[in-house]
């Protein structure tokens, strides 16, 4: 949502729109990993609906995910999941 200043023209978000805007994009994570009942779910869906920055994020999100999902698809070589192994219990050691 955007306002208008006095001249017409737009500014940003009012302090009570962008804390109501932050807080809901701390719950869109959660509600993109369906983790949010289905109340919340639909106060999310009616707030993006109607903020274009809480849109655009949304969007944003879902592409990211979306090529995570494709570039993760294969497993890590078997030497490289030996090395990583290996380095951890290195350090286990000289920790303690």
């Amino acid at each position: 949502m955007t306002e208008h200043n006095e001249s017409g023209g737009p500014h940003s978000q009012s302090d009570v729109e962008q804390a109501h805007c932050e807080r809901r994009l701390e719950e869109l994570y959660a509600y993109l990993d369906a983790e949010v009942s289905a109340e919340e779910a639909a106060m999310i869906r009616r707030h993006v609906a109607d903020c274009d920055p809480c849109a655009i994020e949304e969007k944003l999100e879902q592409v990211v995910r979306q090529l995570l999902r494709r570039s993760c698809v294969s497993e890590a070589p078997v030497t490289l999941r030996t090395r990583i192994v290996q380095e951890i219990s290195v350090t286990r050691v000289r920790r303690y």
